[in-house]
């Protein structure tokens, strides 16, 4: 089975930037017959952005052979996390714990939300279907780089993620001190997903 996984689903509708399963979905990269033969599960922290998108989920659903959306970061752990959520710039919205220059934190609210362990997800989807083919989408704010390491620590993941699409969120560091290890971290980590078979596209 194809699996298809959304981290950082963000709004299915409304957005400038048309957003996660949509935007492949209009690219034709599910195929197209409906329900696709493919199996997508959304990812999205955010309270606000995971009410709205409930009212779309039984259309998007029905196109696919199966969807589930969790309210939920993807992270390099399992537990809860502080989302901090900003009403100035959604988009923006993260759990990094630090100011960034470009998000407008006016108004900003801190809410727990659980963490879900990207590796532990991975190897469950493997454990139940051994031929899993596994794409994944990755717009998080800044969390790819500890996330997509974890990732990258998942002994299945050279035989099952076949794709990943990142936005990359280093220029969050242009104005700090360890804006430097940022882009080397984000190099490693382009080189090992490529060592290990995994295609890596720049996506945004």
């Amino acid at each position: 089975m194809k699996y298809f996984l959304d981290f950082g689903t963000h709004y299915f509708h409304g957005t400038i930037h048309e957003n996660g399963i949509l935007s492949f979905e209009r690219r034709g990269f599910f195929g197209q017959t409906q329900p696709y033969e493919w199996r997508v599960s959304t990812f999205e922290p955010s309270p606000y952005a995971f009410e709205a998108n409930k009212q779309h989920l039984p259309s998007i659903a029905s196109r696919f052979n199966r969807l589930d959306a969790y309210q939920a970061a993807i992270a390099d752990f399992d537990g809860t996390m502080e989302f901090k959520w900003c009403p100035g710039n959604e988009a923006g919205s993260n759990c990094l714990k630090q100011t960034i220059a470009e998000v407008d934190e006016s108004g900003a609210e801190i809410h727990m939300v659980p963490a879900i362990d990207v590796k532990r997800l991975v190897e469950e989807i493997v454990a139940e279907d051994k031929e899993a083919f596994i794409v994944i989408k990755c717009d998080i704010e800044g969390a790819e780089f500890s996330v997509l390491p974890r990732l990258l620590d998942a002994e299945c993941v050279r035989e099952s993620v076949k794709e990943v699409f990142v936005e990359w969120h280093d220029r969050f560091w242009a104005d700090k001190p360890n804006h430097q290890e940022i882009l080397r971290k984000k190099a490693i980590i382009k080189e090992s997903c490529q060592e290990s078979g995994i295609v890596i596209h720049d996506w945004q």
